[in-house]
């Protein structure tokens, strides 16, 4: 059934080099309209060159994409990797025309459009991909971007996903709040229901209701907390452990000095030996816990942002989204006590002294473990940190929907 809705236009613009991330923008955009249905009365449109233009003559490929994309667009996304882009005659990329076009756009009228710009810092999967001066450009660009407004950096795809199923939603919100006051006017068109589309290889019976998401996404917090109370522990023991060892090594030596004989250099091998055996016993730790961690961080986000995200079901009450803020912040303390921590662990054990080769080994693939578990904590609290935002802003705005 034909239904009408105010329809955003969403353009992408970046190097080919973010093409996985361009197709995970079109994946997450049909989830999102899919998700808020009819009530919502909102729908996103992406525009993408790839999708969106055909074959034309003109100055240049630029001014062909233009043309034919236009600048009656409402959400400006902008993506950098490692690749600048290729010069246009009037910009040093395609990308940088397009950014500098709705940066016109927003100074001549901060309501006409959003912009939002996104950096991938993340190594390639080969060195011989790197150009210098392409990723100095994007240096560059970074730092003139982030004199004029707040960028955000990602460094998985995942990550990405995350940022955008949130961001687009608060864009949503506020496009929504703002049609309501009546500051800004969208032509209402008419749109064919893809509900039942979306939902033709679903029953009813294997869909997850509203309270039961609410539910999901509270016990993976609780799950996240737990295996970070583990991976605590497992600090705290090796740590403990090993400061006996070398309380136990200072012995050793403090009698050696007081007998005038030379230190037990066997025994110290061998209690030297014992630390690096609960150094492996800690990666081995570690390396099951990294991976548990990061899918239980998306089973914890995942449910909250579908539930909310539900605009058929009645929006979330004062005391769930309560709950579900006091989580995220409880989430976000421990969190950053967590990384201090593991910062502090990891530049004690870059300075453990090579005493043998067994400690050398262990130690090296300790040091690797803990600065794996960091990346995967600060890019978590990133996630987090972001996600506590999205909250607070529904908190604010309630859900998209247009009078």
């Amino acid at each position: 059934m034909p239904r009408e809705v105010t329809v955003l236009q969403v353009i992408v613009s970046s190097p080919a080099d973010l093409r996985e991330e361009r197709e995970l923008l079109q994946e997450i955009v049909e989830e999102l309209n899919a998700t808020w249905r009819t009530s919502s009365r909102i729908q996103l449109n992406l525009l993408m060159w790839e999708k969106d233009t055909r074959p034309a003559l003109a100055a240049d490929a630029q001014t062909a994409i233009n043309s034919q994309l236009g600048d009656d667009y409402d959400i400006f996304i902008g993506m950098m990797a490692a690749r600048f882009g290729t010069p246009t005659e009037r910009a040093e990329s395609g990308t940088e025309e397009e950014f500098e076009r709705a940066k016109a756009r927003f100074e001549k009228d901060p309501n006409s459009v959003s912009v939002m710009f996104y950096f991938k810092d993340a190594a390639p999967a080969s060195l011989s991909e790197i150009d210098p001066k392409q990723l100095g450009r994007v240096q560059e660009f970074k730092r003139k971007v982030e004199s004029i407004g707040l960028v955000r950096v990602f460094k998985s795809r995942d990550e990405f996903g995350r940022m955008m199923r949130m961001h687009l939603s608060q864009e949503v919100q506020n496009w929504s709040k703002r049609l309501r006051a009546g500051s800004i006017e969208r032509e209402l068109v008419n749109v064919e229901s893809t509900v039942e589309q979306n939902n033709k290889s679903a029953s009813a019976s294997d869909e997850e209701g509203y309270l039961d998401l609410i539910e999901r996404g509270e016990e993976e917090f609780e799950s996240l907390t737990r295996i970070i109370e583990r991976i605590t522990a497992a600090v705290r023991e090796v740590g403990e452990k090993t400061d006996e060892r070398r309380a136990e090594i200072d012995e050793l030596n403090a009698r050696a000095q007081a007998t005038n004989t030379p230190s037990d250099l066997k025994s110290i091998k061998r209690v030297t030996n014992q630390i690096a055996g609960y150094l492996d016993e800690f990666v081995a730790r570690l390396d099951a816990e990294i991976p548990i961690f990061a899918a239980s961080l998306k089973k914890a986000i995942d449910p909250f942002m579908t539930a909310i995200n539900m605009s058929d079901m009645k929006a979330p009450s004062r005391e769930e989204l309560a709950t579900a803020i006091s989580s995220a912040t409880q989430m976000i303390v421990s969190q950053e006590q967590a990384i201090v921590s593991y910062r502090s662990m990891r530049d004690t054990l870059a300075h453990v002294p090579r005493a043998t080769t067994a400690l050398n080994q262990s130690k090296r693939r300790a040091v690797d473990s803990v600065t794996r578990l960091l990346d995967e904590f600060e890019k978590s609290l990133r996630l987090m940190r972001e996600f506590h935002d999205f909250l607070r802003t529904f908190q604010q705005n309630g859900p998209p929907t247009v009078a």
